[in-house]
């Protein structure tokens, strides 16, 4: 009966290409794509030229698939364990106020969400109160790498009031993907004044 339920939705509302390679991915099976890839200064989790990846990406991003944001939350919490066991602030990347109002949510947060329940030993805490995003800029995918640089700067700060939370801490700074790393390097870069004990920058994806 379930068999038979399943394909009658499936005609009424076919899956998109993204929901069929991904269909049958588990937590278990996002473990073998997990890897550590360093580069300008940046840690990221996973190949977004893994046709899975990408599609894990794309449905988080844009259709904000909670069985999605728990797959690629295994990656974050499976990198928070390699970590050496300290206190640590987890700061997703802001968006702007008008893209997070158009979209409803921010697909990072949703993913660092996702990995707390696992991150308890580690001492992780999740603060999306403390960066803001003050400049409404156009997605990094369509510029260049000179043009990237630009879009950014000066494009975040710290909330007012918050600059003693970031003092002596652990930060770790989340984006679900990075390319050139511009938006990892501009966000530390605002935190760096206000004296943090390390900066990591982490992407789900590269």
């Amino acid at each position: 009966m379930k068999v038979y339920f399943l394909r009658i939705l499936e005609l009424f509302f076919p899956s998109t290409q993204d929901e069929k390679i991904i269909a049958d991915m588990t937590e278990v099976g996002m473990i073998s794509l997990y890897v550590q890839i360093y580069q300008s200064g940046n840690i990221s989790l996973s190949h977004f030229s893994d046709q899975r990846i990408r599609a894990l990406v794309h449905l988080n991003k844009f259709h904000s698939n909670a069985n999605v944001q728990k797959l690629l939350a295994v990656l974050l919490s499976k990198y928070i364990q390699t970590l050496p066991p300290t206190e640590y602030v987890l700061i997703p990347i802001p968006l702007s106020k008008q893209r997070e109002r158009t979209r409803g949510y921010n697909q990072v947060t949703r993913i660092a969400q996702q990995a707390m329940p696992y991150s308890r030993d580690a001492c992780v805490h999740l603060r999306t109160d403390i960066l803001m995003r003050t400049i409404h800029t156009p997605p990094q995918t369509s510029l260049t790498k000179s043009e990237r640089l630009l879009n950014l700067s000066g494009a975040f700060t710290v909330v007012s009031g918050k600059e003693a939370i970031i003092s002596g801490k652990n930060i770790i700074l989340l984006d679900d993907v990075t390319t050139t790393g511009t938006t990892l390097h501009e966000a530390k870069a605002t935190l760096l004044p206000h004296g943090p004990a390390s900066i990591i920058c982490v992407a789900i994806a590269r």
